[in-house]
Protein backbone atom coordinates (compact mmCIF):
# COMPACT_ATOMS: atom_id res chain seq x y z
CA UNK A 1 0.00 0.00 0.00
CA UNK A 2 1.28 3.33 -1.05
CA UNK A 3 1.96 5.38 2.44
CA UNK A 4 0.62 8.68 0.61
CA UNK A 5 -3.09 7.49 0.19
CA UNK A 6 -3.11 7.79 3.76
CA UNK A 7 -2.88 11.28 3.33
CA UNK A 8 -6.06 11.66 0.40
CA UNK A 9 -9.57 12.79 1.43
CA UNK A 10 -12.40 10.95 -0.52
CA UNK A 11 -14.12 14.70 -1.82
CA UNK A 12 -17.29 12.48 -3.57
CA UNK A 13 -18.46 11.14 0.03
CA UNK A 14 -17.94 14.39 1.87
CA UNK A 15 -20.56 16.14 3.35
CA UNK A 16 -21.14 19.93 3.86
CA UNK A 17 -19.82 21.09 7.64
CA UNK A 18 -16.58 20.90 9.16
CA UNK A 19 -14.53 17.40 9.20
CA UNK A 20 -11.49 16.58 11.17
CA UNK A 21 -8.54 14.23 10.34
CA UNK A 22 -5.43 13.35 12.22
CA UNK A 23 -2.31 12.33 10.22
CA UNK A 24 0.77 10.91 11.88
CA UNK A 25 4.04 12.08 10.45
CA UNK A 26 7.40 9.71 10.11
CA UNK A 27 10.27 9.03 8.35
CA UNK A 28 9.08 7.18 5.96
CA UNK A 29 6.75 9.94 5.12
CA UNK A 30 9.85 12.05 3.94
CA UNK A 31 10.99 9.40 1.95
CA UNK A 32 8.47 9.75 -0.78
CA UNK A 33 9.61 13.08 -1.94
CA UNK A 34 12.81 13.42 -4.09
CA UNK A 35 15.69 15.34 -3.28
CA UNK A 36 14.20 16.34 0.29
CA UNK A 37 16.07 18.76 2.65
CA UNK A 38 14.10 16.55 5.81
CA UNK A 39 14.41 12.94 6.30
CA UNK A 40 13.43 12.16 9.58
CA UNK A 41 10.23 13.65 11.87
CA UNK A 42 7.74 12.63 13.84
CA UNK A 43 4.52 14.84 13.73
CA UNK A 44 0.82 14.76 14.13
CA UNK A 45 -0.93 16.96 11.63
CA UNK A 46 -4.54 17.48 12.61
CA UNK A 47 -6.58 18.68 9.81
CA UNK A 48 -9.92 20.99 10.09
CA UNK A 49 -11.33 20.65 6.69
CA UNK A 50 -14.68 22.62 6.07
CA UNK A 51 -16.29 22.19 3.14
CA UNK A 52 -18.71 24.58 1.51
CA UNK A 53 -20.60 24.42 -1.83
CA UNK A 54 -17.59 26.00 -4.07
CA UNK A 55 -14.80 25.84 -1.52
CA UNK A 56 -12.71 23.69 1.23
CA UNK A 57 -10.98 25.44 3.72
CA UNK A 58 -8.49 23.29 5.09
CA UNK A 59 -6.59 24.42 8.18
CA UNK A 60 -3.33 22.16 8.61
CA UNK A 61 -1.91 22.43 12.75
CA UNK A 62 1.33 20.90 12.49
CA UNK A 63 2.87 19.61 15.80
CA UNK A 64 6.25 17.71 16.60
CA UNK A 65 9.72 17.63 15.59
CA UNK A 66 12.02 16.97 12.81
CA UNK A 67 16.00 16.20 12.64
CA UNK A 68 18.08 19.39 11.30
CA UNK A 69 21.73 20.07 11.66
CA UNK A 70 22.97 23.36 13.25
CA UNK A 71 24.87 24.96 10.93
CA UNK A 72 26.94 26.26 13.29
CA UNK A 73 28.47 22.78 15.16
CA UNK A 74 27.26 20.77 12.12
CA UNK A 75 25.62 18.92 14.94
CA UNK A 76 22.03 16.85 14.35
CA UNK A 77 19.06 18.07 16.63
CA UNK A 78 15.34 17.90 17.29
CA UNK A 79 13.57 21.03 15.88
CA UNK A 80 10.02 21.54 17.64
CA UNK A 81 7.18 22.56 15.06
CA UNK A 82 4.20 23.68 16.21
CA UNK A 83 2.60 25.96 13.50
CA UNK A 84 -0.41 26.87 11.89
CA UNK A 85 -1.48 26.83 8.03
CA UNK A 86 -4.57 27.57 6.37
CA UNK A 87 -5.39 26.67 2.56
CA UNK A 88 -8.20 27.57 0.85
CA UNK A 89 -9.51 25.40 -2.04
CA UNK A 90 -11.85 26.45 -4.62
CA UNK A 91 -13.90 24.58 -7.43
CA UNK A 92 -12.68 25.65 -11.17
CA UNK A 93 -13.23 24.44 -14.06
CA UNK A 94 -9.50 23.40 -13.97
CA UNK A 95 -6.73 22.70 -11.69
CA UNK A 96 -4.62 25.85 -10.82
CA UNK A 97 -2.21 27.64 -8.15
CA UNK A 98 -3.76 31.30 -7.72
CA UNK A 99 -1.31 32.07 -4.92
CA UNK A 100 0.09 30.45 -1.80
CA UNK A 101 -3.14 30.33 -0.15
CA UNK A 102 -5.83 29.67 -2.79
CA UNK A 103 -5.71 26.48 -5.00
CA UNK A 104 -8.05 26.39 -7.52
CA UNK A 105 -9.60 22.33 -7.90
CA UNK A 106 -11.98 20.84 -10.58
CA UNK A 107 -15.24 20.53 -10.46
CA UNK A 108 -15.91 16.30 -9.63
CA UNK A 109 -12.29 15.77 -8.48
CA UNK A 110 -12.52 12.42 -6.40
CA UNK A 111 -9.95 12.76 -3.88
CA UNK A 112 -7.60 15.65 -2.85
CA UNK A 113 -4.22 15.01 -2.01
CA UNK A 114 -2.82 16.54 1.00
CA UNK A 115 0.96 15.26 1.48
CA UNK A 116 2.40 17.53 -1.13
CA UNK A 117 0.43 20.62 1.40
CA UNK A 118 1.73 18.65 4.40
CA UNK A 119 5.47 18.17 3.07
CA UNK A 120 5.73 22.09 2.42
CA UNK A 121 4.08 23.33 5.39
CA UNK A 122 6.49 21.44 7.33
CA UNK A 123 9.22 22.46 5.35
CA UNK A 124 8.20 26.15 5.81
CA UNK A 125 8.12 25.42 9.65
CA UNK A 126 12.01 24.87 10.02
CA UNK A 127 13.73 28.19 9.94
CA UNK A 128 16.74 28.70 7.01
CA UNK A 129 19.44 29.26 9.83
CA UNK A 130 19.37 26.01 12.02
CA UNK A 131 21.21 26.96 15.43
CA UNK A 132 21.68 23.73 18.16
CA UNK A 133 19.67 24.80 21.40
CA UNK A 134 22.89 25.22 23.19
CA UNK A 135 23.76 27.95 20.47
CA UNK A 136 20.33 29.91 21.00
CA UNK A 137 21.79 32.33 23.52
CA UNK A 138 25.19 32.85 21.91
CA UNK A 139 24.50 36.49 20.05
CA UNK A 140 28.44 36.50 19.12
CA UNK A 141 28.24 36.06 15.68
CA UNK A 142 25.40 38.88 15.05
CA UNK A 143 27.38 41.42 17.14
CA UNK A 144 30.75 40.53 15.14
CA UNK A 145 28.56 40.78 11.81
CA UNK A 146 27.74 44.20 13.14
CA UNK A 147 30.62 45.46 14.18
CA UNK A 148 32.61 44.64 11.07
CA UNK A 149 30.27 46.56 8.73
CA UNK A 150 29.81 49.58 10.61
CA UNK A 151 33.86 49.92 10.71
CA UNK A 152 33.38 49.32 7.05
CA UNK A 153 31.06 51.78 5.91
CA UNK A 154 32.58 54.24 8.59
CA UNK A 155 36.02 53.90 7.04
CA UNK A 156 34.84 54.10 3.63
CA UNK A 157 33.05 57.61 4.54
CA UNK A 158 35.81 58.96 5.79
CA UNK A 159 38.38 58.18 3.15
CA UNK A 160 35.49 59.95 0.72
CA UNK A 161 35.34 63.42 2.98
CA UNK A 162 39.14 63.02 2.64
CA UNK A 163 39.34 63.22 -0.81
CA UNK A 164 40.27 66.35 -2.65
CA UNK A 165 36.89 67.74 -3.88
CA UNK A 166 36.24 70.13 -6.55
CA UNK A 167 34.84 73.04 -5.66
CA UNK A 168 32.27 72.98 -8.08
CA UNK A 169 31.07 69.95 -6.23
CA UNK A 170 31.48 71.33 -2.78
CA UNK A 171 28.97 74.05 -3.14
CA UNK A 172 26.31 71.86 -4.62
CA UNK A 173 26.96 68.97 -2.11
CA UNK A 174 26.44 72.24 0.90
CA UNK A 175 23.16 72.52 -0.87
CA UNK A 176 22.18 68.96 -0.72
CA UNK A 177 22.88 69.68 3.38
Amino acid sequence: MDVLNTYKINLVSLSNGLHTYEFEINDEFFTHFEDSLLSQGNMIVTLNLTKQINLLIAEFKIKGSTKVICDRSLEEFDYPIDHTYTMHFKYSDNFEEISDEIVHIPFGLPQLDLSQYIYEYIGLSVPMRKIHPKFADDDSDEELESIIYSSEVDEIEEDIEDEVVDPRWAALKKLKK
